[in-house]
């Protein structure tokens, strides 16, 4: 699984989340379209990249066609996952324009979850804030046990 500490082209060739999320919805019959910008795969260099609206570039990854039709964005993580609290504010606008759902894969766990934004917001709002050491942004860090435990709860209930 790539991560902040690693080059650039070492991250544009892994992105295992976004793959799983594509077999899943194959293997489930749900269609599904890529949506948001990817810079990973781009060819836009970051200086670039980073001129585009802010509101543009956190666009979610893609449109589902489930039960109902949602924005999905799709992060992966080993352990803990990290949100970057900047990138909240995008995320709830998009959620008002159409219903906005994560797809989580843990790569430690090789596990995956669905979970709708608002309520991981209520699970992100516990957990502790934590700031990347490359670029000081400040995340939200959210250990997998929780967000496993939680859709457990959520599925009982």
């Amino acid at each position: 699984m790539a991560d902040y500490t690693q080059p650039f082209d070492v991250r544009r060739k892994n992105n295992a989340a976004e793959s799983l999320f594509e077999d899943k919805c194959n293997e489930n019959d749900i269609r599904f379209i890529r949506y948001g910008m990817d810079q990973l795969n781009s060819g836009i260099p970051g200086s670039q990249f980073i001129t585009i609206s802010k509101m543009v570039r956190y666009t979610p990854d893609y449109i589902m066609f489930a039960k109902k039709t949602s924005l999905v964005e799709v992060k992966g993580c080993k352990e803990e996952l990290g949100m970057k609290l900047a990138n909240i504010k995008y995320y709830n606008a998009w959620n008002k324009i159409m219903p906005l759902m994560y797809f989580f894969y843990s790569t430690s766990y090789n596990e995956y979850k669905f979970i709708k934004h608002d309520k991981f917001l209520d699970i992100a709002g516990g957990c502790e804030v934590k700031q990347y050491p490359d670029n000081y942004r400040k995340y939200y860090c959210v250990p997998w046990e929780i967000i496993k435990w939680y859709v457990k709860f959520v599925k009982r209930n």
